[in-house]
């Protein structure tokens, strides 16, 4: 969609902050008696743990039975490139190509229960270089951005599915509820080297549940402020031979009042369904497939005329709808003794947004309708050369074809699309269990007027020995072609297509180096970030009216994120983060909804032989600029949100195996806040409920 304020790529505040603890994946260190052992709950980019790496490098019988997490997490481009490769992770739950050396963070479903997070973004606001802005209700449009990039520059994919919009290259994050998800993996920094375009400031994987275990029967609900209540069901099991799992989640309240005036509440409700199953056809052959229907519904209001000289929102009966669908199949295929590994996939993806606007006593409906068919061939071969610094390979190779259609169903109903055909290779290494480095290239052929583009990638990590230092680098490049929307999309009256749009380009890197200390018991991670993009899409006003235009100049951003973790005592651990960033647009102009300052503390308590469980988190946001528009022209004009405080607190007490209470305060403080210039936030609020399990480790 066009961006607000005619900034379309800002430059994102790299969040530093934590849902938990932060630790590399050393092995030399974790595999000391006294090394750091932690909840598994954000992993920052760094090699294999031991088990791990074994496995990785016997593709054959034993990636069939290996685990699929060990007792320190592997952190996500090896996850990834298992998944492409055949090896740990069970095919289909990662897209492409591998990555390694890049800052990643990973996000358990540990962390989500500890949490107790509902809505998924609430998980990735405490993510290094991640910034999540809400507007308005638990339903409003909810953006992620990474690394100085705007929303429809972060990649999304579930369960091996891109999920991005095709009408506007964005994925609304209040349509995903957080039940069942297993991990959410964040890789930040340009990754069109591998992903292609959508992926300028980062990738969101995020990997549900297979359904693989004993058979088992999960029910959870629970209630709370602002008269909300919600409730999951499922029922997976199974094992490489053939597993499954069906999942139902939903969540309603009656809202909170996101107006600064007046008293009417803006409602929510938000339910997912989805399957997943996999069944081996053949010993050397299985298939994986998913499919998914996410829907959202919320009210919201209009802008009206506010005391201060701009519009603001004001009470009115707007509401709006929202679904989303996906269907995923991948075909994997094993030969060679695990040593060349083959995977044909076909996915589907599908947006429906309407809008119903209140005006003069009538509802006005607005509807745009997007679609993607992506189908796709990887096929890695890897191999060990022992005697040459002991090392390990692997080469993939890609094709790809992708259709995107886009309709607004509520202008003229006219159904436009495009295709695009892509090629990519990648080479990935390891040597002497010291060194990883990946260097990949990979070229989009786009059949439409837009420009052909080629990106890059290279990136290695280095344990240096016999001592606690890691260090790891990445340099990439990235594209991101117009949407379709900001191609042929029209408010009558009001926008205005650009058909002659060129892509988006950046260019960035980032440095940084891991301690740890005390046999593993503390963690400091350091990293520097720098990137620039060309082309950036902006909004262009004329009156009444926009149009949205490639803008000259250069982007700039760049920051430092620093994290650390201390495990106390054995049911004691204390980490924080902490975030400096430095973005401006080519006009030198700060970029809206990025603080300068953000950081955040988390206390995690085990007691009672771990049968309760407290986590406490303190998030703080610096000052942040957003654009307003000013009565009664709609001009643009640059104001300043508050600094805010937010705590929150969960604990939960094991009554008996598979039955658990669990109670939560959101914004303990009260604290009065907006991410979004006249978008009222939550205040205070309590939940509480229980979650059952049958079968599995429960009852």
């Amino acid at each position: 969609m066009t961006k607000f304020g005619g900034r379309a790529l800002t430059g994102v505040l790299t969040i530093l902050t934590l849902t938990g603890n932060v630790y590399p994946a050393l092995a030399q260190d974790a595999a000391e008696e006294d090394a750091l052992i932690l909840p598994p709950i954000v992993v920052e980019g760094a090699t294999l743990d031991e088990s791990l790496q074994k496995t990785s490098r016997e593709p054959a019988a034993a990636a069939r039975t290996a685990p699929k997490r060990s007792t320190i997490t592997a952190p996500v481009e090896d996850v990834q490139a298992s998944a492409v490769s055949g090896d740990v992770v069970t095919p289909g739950e990662a897209r492409r190509l591998p990555t390694t050396g890049s800052a990643v963070s990973v996000v358990t479903s540990e962390d989500l229960e500890a949490e107790q997070i509902r809505h998924s973004a609430d998980a990735l606001r405490s993510l290094p270089g991640v910034e999540v802005s809400q507007s308005g209700s638990f339903s409003g449009l909810t953006q992620v951005r990474i690394r100085g990039a705007e929303a429809n520059h972060t990649l999304v994919v579930i369960d091996g599915v891109e999920v991005n919009s095709a009408t506007n290259g964005e994925f609304d994050f209040s349509s995903l509820l957080a039940e069942d998800i297993e991990r959410m993996e964040v890789i930040r920094g340009p990754q069109s080297g591998l992903y292609g375009s959508n992926a300028v400031g980062g990738v969101v994987n995020i990997v549900t549940r297979s359904g693989k275990g004993p058979a088992q029967v999960r029910v959870r609900g629970d209630g709370g402020s602002f008269d909300t209540y919600g409730y999951a069901a499922s029922v997976s099991g199974g094992n490489d031979e053939a597993h499954g799992l069906l999942s139902v989640t939903s969540r309603k309240s009656h809202g909170y009042n996101i107006s600064a005036f007046g008293d009417e509440d803006d409602r929510s409700e938000i339910s997912n369904a989805f399957a997943k199953g996999g069944v081996e056809v053949l010993p050397w052959l299985t298939l994986d497939g998913v499919l998914r229907v996410d829907r959202n519904d919320g009210g919201r209001d209009t802008d009206g005329f506010g005391p201060d000289g701009f519009f603001i929102q004001r009470d009115d009966p707007s509401y709006f709808e929202q679904r989303n669908r996906l269907a995923g199949l991948d075909a994997t295929a094993t030969l060679l003794d695990g040593h060349w590994v083959q995977h044909l996939k076909a996915n589907y993806s599908d947006t429906m947004a309407q809008d119903f606007s209140f005006f003069g006593g009538s509802f006005f409906p607005y509807q745009n309708d997007g679609d993607r068919v992506e189908t796709s061939y990887i096929s890695t071969f890897s191999g060990d050369t022992p005697n040459f610094l002991n090392s390990h390979h692997a080469v993939t190779g890609l094709l790809e074809n992708t259709k995107e259609t886009f309709t607004p169903v509520s202008v003229d109903g006219i159904r436009r699309g495009r295709e695009t055909f892509a090629t990519a290779a990648e080479y990935r290494g390891q040597f002497l269990d010291q060194f990883d480095f990946v260097a990949s290239i990979r070229h989009d052929d786009n059949d439409s007027n837009v420009e052909d583009f080629t990106t890059y990638r290279v990136a290695g990590s280095y344990a240096v020995p016999n001592t606690p230092v890691r260090l790891h680098s990445s340099v990439g490049t990235g594209a991101k072609q117009p949407t379709l929307f900001e191609l042929y999309g029209q408010i009558p009256g009001s926008f205005v297509p650009n058909p002659d749009l060129v892509p988006e380009e950046s260019f960035g890197w980032d440095a940084g180096v891991e301690l740890t200390l005390l046999q593993g018991r503390v963690l400091v991670d350091v990293t520097y970030f720098d990137a620039d993009l060309e082309n950036e899409i902006a909004t262009s006003f004329v009156g009444l009216s926009s149009t949205v235009v490639n803008l000259p100049g250069i982007s700039e951003r760049s920051g430092e994120e620093v994290s650390a973790a201390w495990r106390i005592t054995e049911g004691l651990t204390v980490s924080g983060a902490y975030t400096h960033l430095r973005a401006f647009d080519p006009d030198g102009l700060r970029e809206i909804r990025r603080p300068e300052h953000a950081g955040r503390v988390d206390v995690d308590y085990r007691f009672a032989d771990e049968k309760a469980h407290l986590r406490l988190g303190v998030i703080y946001n610096g000052t942040m600029e957003d654009t307003a528009l000013a009565i009664p022209f709609y001009t643009p004009t640059r104001v300043e949100l508050d600094a805010y405080t937010v705590v929150r607190l969960a604990g939960s007490y094991e009554l008996k195996p598979g039955m658990e209470l669990f109670a939560r305060a959101e914004n303990l403080l009260d604290e009065d806040y907006q991410e979004v210039y006249g978008f009222e936030t939550a205040p205070v609020a309590v939940y509480g409920g229980l979650k059952v399990q049958l079968g599995g480790n429960g009852t």
